[in-house]
């Protein structure tokens, strides 16, 4: 036992000093730091490389859906029965079938090559013509598009087709102005005499514009009250 008390310090233990503790917590650190920053590299680098590969992969191609086209002579019989055809392409069947052979030079495409693209082949000339009717009758594009079976695009190229069409061709094209004073009065009468009444007085020319209404004008106004009220408007106006 009295060994044991007079035992002294070993002689090498002030050769091998321990470290503070505030240098062990300092050295844990950084390598937790450092193994942390390590686990992100790992992980940024199987995420782009998890990409790549997904992105090279092979991948199973959709179908391809190709909407069924309207059948142009099924549809006029339809809308024939309903008594609809005028209301829905401003003109009557006679009227709509000249202005497609009129057309028929420029909106004619070739099917063989057309059908290299889709199955459906090139859009008939009266689909196309019925389709810029639609349009410039106010239809949605939408609705158009699933009425005549084709795709959005092929709507405004339609309409833009026949457009152009219509300018080019000398029958139907488009209308000019009278030049001379002579020709604004002839035409002045021409448009007097169609109107109801003589509402249309000193009109040269007409398009389609913007319906005002008015409160009802008085017989002192104008002869014919009734003329100047519209119907589909449910009021009294002027077309400007």
């Amino acid at each position: 036992m009295a060994d044991r008390r007079e035992r002294g310090v070993p002689a090498d233990s002030a050769r091998c000093p321990r470290p503070p503790a505030r240098a062990r917590h300092t050295n844990n650190a950084d390598v937790l730091r450092k193994m942390k920053a390590v686990a992100a590299i790992v992980l940024v680098l199987t995420v782009v490389t998890t990409t790549v590969v997904q992105s090279f992969a092979t991948k199973a191609r959709l179908p391809i859906h190709e909407p069924r086209r309207l059948d142009w002579e099924e549809h006029v019989r339809d809308i024939k029965r309903r008594g609809v055809f005028r209301r829905m392409y401003r003109m009557e069947e006679h009227s709509f079938n000249k202005l497609a052979q009129l057309l028929r030079p420029f909106l004619e495409s070739n099917d063989f090559y057309a059908r290299k693209r889709t199955g459906s082949g090139a859009v008939p000339v009266k689909i196309s013509l019925a389709v810029a009717l639609r349009m410039l009758a106010g239809a949605s594009y939408l609705d158009v598009a699933v009425l005549f079976g084709i795709a959005k695009e092929t709507v405004f190229h339609a309409l833009w087709e026949v457009v152009d069409a219509i300018n080019n061709t000398p029958e139907v094209g488009a209308f000019f102005f009278p030049q001379t004073r002579d020709d604004c009065a002839r035409q002045a009468k021409e448009w007097e005499a169609k109107s109801t009444g003589g509402v249309f007085s000193g009109c040269v020319a007409a398009g389609d514009g913007l319906f005002v209404k008015t409160i009802a004008p008085s017989p002192v106004d104008t002869p014919n009250v009734l003329s100047c009220s519209s119907g589909n408007k449910s009021g009294y106006g002027l077309n400007i």
